[in-house]
């Protein structure tokens, strides 16, 4: 496994850890809700080998005693029914298990989400602020040269109207900070002050892992093979009601007739000819398959088989078509992140203004605009720098990763297992 590089980052007081958070996800209400409705819905009980349905009867003539019948009525299987049931339930079973894992990757990947877009959100509202005060201090020049001759005032109305709108992304931004903050304060089940970033994983350790080709296609993960185990399910289905078709004996009944019973004793006690073994009777029904039900419920499971094949193909494709492009984004991504971190190189503000500031009479606007200018690129990188991250959790989506077991935290430079 590639060593990732952890960015260095300060971990604010009282702050919660990232890997904590997405341990949560193992607690999540659905899962929990499922795991109990689990515990009793299923169970691995197929039934008798060879019996359909078992049904005790009594029957009464002129509701005297010795006028009873006991029987014991059996529907048998069809032809390869057992078997066929019992690979029913074995896939039902295994379905609902990976249904389990499906709903932890969705919960894991919902935390993920959260954890990257807040962390993103809290850099931008920091450069917000920023840029408000560049933006403050350029008006209020522009205010003080508005009685000179020269004094173009469409420069000050732009220059108030880009205030006016730097505030509302910063109030946008607090709000979607608080907004993330109340979601990941109910996940933890407690107060909320931040994520400890210690250790997160940076964006240059992304760049290599890609660019060494350590990210590969994989639709054999979690979603794959629950769609895999929803075409078993209907293909066992199908099977399972064509053995059903196979019911040729309907029933087989055994009965005991107490009042033939009896009428053979007297006549044996009269010395007459007797047959006791008349009181025991054996019936059975037989049918003829395909002559009266037209095989209609075969061929609606045959059909939904047959959807359910088509569905996953179309699924399959659809899912590879995501993995490629989160693939690309993340190349796409990268060259976004060269470009912008040379002219972050190319652009030192921090140079430019110590050697303006050097000068004499150097125009103070010329100075906000070098700042303004690399706090812009500052955005722009911080944006890419965290969609970087966020495609490169939806990769580890995409391979199966983020839910295989141990579960790791992929924000972590050394990717550790989480605590279980």
């Amino acid at each position: 496994m590639l060593t990732l590089i952890p960015e260095s980052s300060a971990a604010p007081a009282g702050s919660s850890g990232i890997s904590g958070f997405l341990l949560t996800a193992k607690e999540d209400d659905v899962i929990q809700a499922r795991r109990a409705d689990r515990e009793f819905a299923y169970g691995a009980y197929t039934g008798l080998p060879f019996v359909s349905d078992m049904e005790f009867r009594v029957r009464n003539v002129a509701f005297d005693w010795i006028g009873q019948r006991y029987s014991l009525r059996l529907e048998p299987r069809g032809i390869g029914e057992g078997g066929a049931s019992k690979r029913f339930n074995g896939i039902l079973m295994k379905q609902s298990g990976q249904r389990n894992r499906m709903l932890l990757n969705r919960a894991l990947a919902e935390r993920y989400a959260i954890v990257i877009d807040m962390l993103m959100k809290r850099e931008l509202q920091l450069l917000y602020q920023e840029m408000i005060s560049v933006s403050e201090d350029k008006i209020m020049v522009l205010d003080k040269r508005k009685t000179s001759e020269n004094f173009d005032f469409n420069t000050l109305i732009e220059a108030e109207i880009e205030l006016s709108k730097l505030k509302a992304q910063n109030l946008e931004a607090m709000k979607e900070i608080r907004v993330l903050e109340l979601r990941a304060g109910q996940y933890l089940k407690g107060p909320f002050a931040g994520f400890d970033t210690t250790g997160l994983v940076s964006v240059d350790s992304i760049i290599v892992l890609a660019e060494k080709g350590g990210f590969t296609v994989d639709t054999n993960h979690v979603y794959m093979d629950y769609l895999e185990l929803s075409l078993d399910l209907a293909e066992s289905r199908y099977r399972l009601e064509k053995a059903k078709g196979r019911r040729f004996l309907s029933f087989l009944e055994f009965s005991y007739d107490v009042e033939n019973r009896l009428d053979e004793q007297v006549r044996r006690d009269e010395g007459r000819d007797y047959d006791l073994g008349r009181a025991y009777i054996l019936e059975a029904g037989f049918r003829l398959p395909g002559l009266t039900d037209g095989n209609l419920e075969l061929n609606r499971r045959k059909e939904e088989f047959l959807s359910e094949k088509e569905d996953f193909e179309e699924k399959k494709r659809e899912l590879k078509n995501v993995m490629e492009k989160d693939i690309e984004d993340i190349a796409s991504l990268i060259s976004q992140y060269r470009y912008l971190k040379a002219r972050e190189t190319e652009v030192d503000a921090k140079a430019s203004l110590k050697k303006y500031l050097q000068l004499s009479g150097v125009d103070p606007l010329i100075l906000l605009s070098l700042k303004a200018s690399n706090l812009r690129n500052s955005i722009k990188l911080e944006e890419v720098k965290y969609g970087l991250i966020l495609n490169y959790v939806k990769v580890m989506d995409a391979t199966g990763k983020l839910s295989q077991a141990p579960l790791r935290n992929f924000l972590s430079a050394r990717n550790e297992v989480l605590a279980q």
